[in-house]
């Protein structure tokens, strides 16, 4: 079984080589990826053929593999060498958050981070009521030159089984992307402890970034 496949590659690197400047014994570094590249038979058939020493062997994804591949084609004059500029769409460029009271003192608080990716799960964070019987605070974008553009004002009235004192009332807030220009912000109750256990409150906000 084994022999079939020998056969095979080397018929293969016949044709490669056939019609390059390059001999196969100049080669110092020969790339394996994807899967079977840990099969012993592979690494003998490479070192006897390119008398090889030393290899760099990965597993990669098909992406990953076909990048190779196309870099490896490139230096060795199979195709020409092309360059192109990449821009990241899925890469978070601001941050993102409201303000909250800390120790009297206003504070900005990222709940989404500058630089995160969007398909990245944002932590729950958790706060307690600043006003009595209902939510109304701005969501924020913070720009490079520290200053701040509100995107979204929310002003929710609260039901009758959160209005008490405000100590005792607690959410938790999240935010995720659902696409690069839609915003998916959510808050529910928290509850406080057994006292006040944690009821069905919930609402979701689209905020719309375009």
């Amino acid at each position: 079984i084994i022999s079939y496949f020998e056969q095979e590659l080397n018929l293969f690197f016949n044709d490669v080589f056939k019609d390059l400047d390059i001999i196969e014994k100049e080669i110092k570094n020969v790339i394996l990826t994807g899967g079977g590249i840990e099969i012993d038979f592979i690494n003998k058939f490479i070192k006897s053929r390119f008398s090889s020493e030393k290899n760099f062997k990965g597993k990669a994804k098909r992406a990953i593999s076909d990048g190779a591949c196309i870099i490896a084609c490139q230096e060795i004059g199979i195709i020409p060498k092309t360059f192109f500029e990449i821009e990241d769409l899925n890469k978070v460029k601001n941050n993102i958050g409201i303000f909250i009271n800390k120790f009297e003192k206003e504070e900005f608080l990222p709940l989404i981070n500058k630089n995160t990716f969007i398909w990245q799960e944002g932590k729950k964070q958790i706060f307690n009521l600043d006003k009595e019987d209902k939510l109304n605070f701005n969501i924020y974008l913070e720009k490079d030159n520290n200053e701040f553009e509100i995107i979204k004002n929310i002003e929710i009235d609260l039901p009758k089984e959160l209005k008490r004192d405000k100590k005792t009332v607690r959410f938790s807030l999240e935010m995720k992307f659902n696409n690069i220009n839609e915003i998916l912000f959510k808050i529910e109750d928290f509850g406080f402890g057994e006292i006040f256990p944690k009821t069905d409150f919930k609402k979701e906000i689209l905020i719309n970034l375009k």
